[in-house]
């Protein structure tokens, strides 16, 4: 018995590497547009989700300090350039953050950028009484650079409760 010796080569040929090249970039040109899509919600998954928790943080911290909590933008103003929750150590100016004489009990930075939260009513900060109940109603909307796509509200009942509703379209 006589082994034959291939002098075949286990090599690809041109053709068959332009092929696998060919279907690698069809299926990448399909993909890329929807994983930005998959960054981008999962960005605002994120987002919604901070804002949310740092006002069920502070209304959990009003009722477990059994004080009055505060909660608005750090700057009196603008709700994007970050968040403050504090105790007001003026006795009466609790309206606007004062990290000089507050006592800070969490801040949030700005949002990134593209992100944008408004809100139904102009009011710049909130106050949990100790009881866990919020000063007013209101409304949070959270949107990102593209328009008509599904953002999130935040709704802040009386209650003190913060319900998130994830079925928001921007304009």
């Amino acid at each position: 018995m006589f082994m034959q010796v291939s002098n075949k080569n286990n090599g690809f040929t041109l053709i068959e590497l332009m092929v696998v090249i060919s279907i690698v970039a069809i299926l990448a040109t399909i993909a890329i547009p929807n994983f930005t899509t998959l960054i981008k919600n999962t960005q605002m998954r994120s987002q919604s989700n901070d804002v949310l928790g740092f006002f069920k943080y502070a209304r959990a911290t009003a009722i477990k300090r059994n004080e009055t909590i505060h909660i608005g933008s750090t700057d009196g103003q603008n709700w994007q350039q970050g968040m403050a929750i504090w105790v007001d150590g003026n006795s009466g100016t609790a309206n606007q953050f004062d990290p000089d004489s507050d006592e800070t009990l969490r801040i949030a930075t700005a949002l990134p950028q593209g992100f944008s939260l408004t809100q139904a009513s102009s009011q710049q900060f909130y106050t949990f009484k100790p009881n866990g109940e919020l000063s007013s109603a209101n409304t949070l909307t959270l949107c990102d650079s593209r328009t008509g796509e599904t953002g999130r509200q935040i709704t802040l009942l009386e209650s003190g409760l913060a319900v998130l509703n994830t079925q928001y379209h921007c304009t």
